[in-house]
Parts: structure tokens; C-alpha cells; sequence
């Protein structure tokens, strides 16, 4: 879940959740998932080599295997994807 930081939160925990500056959302995407494409509605949100998601989920809230089926075994990546390495 991409989202500006909160500062003054006092409401439940939340886990898994990486933070952006709001001036940032426009690139973040790009910068996170494989593809992002407006213009031709085109995206693919598996994890991009550069996403701030790689390694910092928590394993212990994590499903055992991501939306592909692929087991997470030793990746705490943020999201419905692990990173496929190429």
C-alpha cells in the first residue's frame, strides 16, 4: 500500500506499508513496479529491481505464497508480488 506518511497516527498498527513523499507519487510508482502506463493503460505490478518494498515486510504477517502462487519462503517483500529475480 503506497501512502504519504502519517505523523500524528494514533489508531491501529499498521504493517507492511511503505512510505512516500506526496510530491513523489507521480514517479513513484515507476520506481516500484514493473510497469506503470497511463497513457496506454498498461501495468504490471510485480516488483521492479528499484522498489523501496524489496525486504521490509514483516514475515511474520506475510501469506506464505504471493498472488502467482510463487512460495515467499526468504521474501519479505511489501505487496501481492515477490521480486522475480532475472
Amino acid at each position: 500500500m503506497r501512502t504519504p506518511k502519517i505523523e500524528n497516527f494514533s489508531g491501529a498498527q499498521l504493517e507492511n506499508i511503505f512510505y512516500e513523499a506526496p510530491n513523489d507519487t507521480t514517479i513513484g510508482g515507476r520506481k516500484n513496479f514493473k510497469q506503470i502506463d497511463f497513457t496506454n493503460m498498461k501495468f504490471d505490478f510485480n516488483l521492479s529491481k528499484t522498489s523501496l518494498a524489496i525486504g521490509k515486510a514483516n514475515a511474520l504477517s506475510l501469506p506464505t505464497h504471493d498472488r502467482n502462487g510463487t512460495e515467499r519462503l526468504n521474501h519479505n517483500d511489501i505487496g501481492a508480488y515477490i521480486l522475480k529475480e532475472q
